[in-house]
């Protein structure tokens, strides 16, 4: 079974719900686990999350759920993917990093740069096979991968030209607000097209792509649905494995001081620690239950200075220790 990370409906719930459906009645005709909608650690069956989007767009009777969605989310769903393009020199070279690790994400979506004498060609396929299939799917990557662009390029920055495999909406309005008026369908292939010029672009901080995501999340604060604990959630489930995951780096990542971040997670009911145990206990569960790290690896990944200290935090909230909680689970 090909899966992708549940990462990939974040937002889902809240937009949904806007429309006044109900998200585990979609989840539950598209055969999702409807832990999925609020865990985005899990991994889902990737065809099951393609019928999600575009049973979500008709129940909803919204042609650009897609992009609707796109506008909530940002890089940071792709986890470790974008932390491995934070190290790239230029805009492209973060692209092709990407497009490289994809594999890391989902083994069910795939992104490869074709290069062309005006630039690169992202080229994006899922498993759907039907391209009325992934419709949502493609058009929500390119939205994606336009807020990424133009994070760096600024707000007026559209692709050389758009291709879809399916065919066009009744109307080409929104799709021109969005990627600009060269746009084709019915297409061998879907492909975006980033200029050379755009793609030399360097990235402006040391910590590259990082920055560009504080760019991302400043903007979308401004209109995403999620809370604000969620938003810090998602923040430390892909810095946990990083050395920099920290209230101050995550204070950063959203463009916010630290004492903003603390006062503003108070005004939900919680606080920075409460969330990061939580993150760290949901993926040592996780680890314990789907890999083979070893109880070592998993204390040194979720930034336990020594592996005794992470088996007394993880006892003290399952009343389990991590080996006899792996055993459980093998069994």
């Amino acid at each position: 079974m090909k899966t992708v990370s549940s990462a990939a409906l974040a937002g889902a719930d809240s937009l949904i719900r806007q429309y006044n459906i109900d998200p585990a009645m979609v989840a539950r005709l598209a055969n999702v686990d409807e832990a999925a909608l609020s865990d985005p650690s899990l991994l889902v069956d990737a065809k099951a999350v393609l019928r999600f989007f575009e049973i979500a767009a008709t129940s909803c009777g919204e042609r650009y759920f897609g992009i609707e969605l796109a506008k909530q989310q940002g890089l940071e769903i792709l986890g470790s993917v974008w932390l491995v393009a934070r190290h790239a020199s230029t805009l492209g070279e973060a692209i092709d990093n990407i497009a490289e690790a994809m594999q890391l994400y989902s083994d069910s979506v795939f992104l490869r740069g074709l290069p062309e004498p005006l630039g690169t060609a992202y080229c994006y396929d899922t498993i759907a096979g039907d391209p009325a299939g992934e419709v949502q799917s493609v058009e929500l990557a390119y939205i994606l991968l336009c807020q990424e662009v133009r994070a760096h390029a600024g707000p007026s920055w559209y692709p050389t030209y758009v291709q879809f495999r399916h065919a066009p909406p009744s109307s080409l309005t929104r799709h021109r607000k969005e990627f600009g008026r060269a746009l084709q369908y019915n297409q061998d292939r879907n492909a975006l097209l980033v200029d050379k010029k755009t793609l030399a672009l360097p990235l402006k901080k040391a910590d590259k792509l990082h920055g560009a995501l504080q760019r991302v999340l400043r903007l979308r604060q401004r209109s995403a649905k999620e809370s604000f604990p969620s938003r810090v959630e998602i923040i430390v489930r892909n810095l946990i494995s990083s050395e920099i995951c920290d209230a101050a780096a995550v204070a950063e990542a959203l463009g916010v001081s630290v004492r903003t971040l603390q006062s503003k997670l108070a005004e939900n009911g919680t606080q920075y620690q409460t969330i990061l145990d939580s993150v760290r206990e949901a993926l040592a569960r996780k680890y314990l239950r789907e890999s083979e790290l070893s109880i070592a690896e998993i204390a040194e990944l979720l930034q336990f200075s020594e592996t005794s200290a992470f088996s007394r935090f993880f006892s003290k909230r399952t009343s389990v220790t991590p080996r006899q909680y792996r055993q459980a689970s093998s069994g």
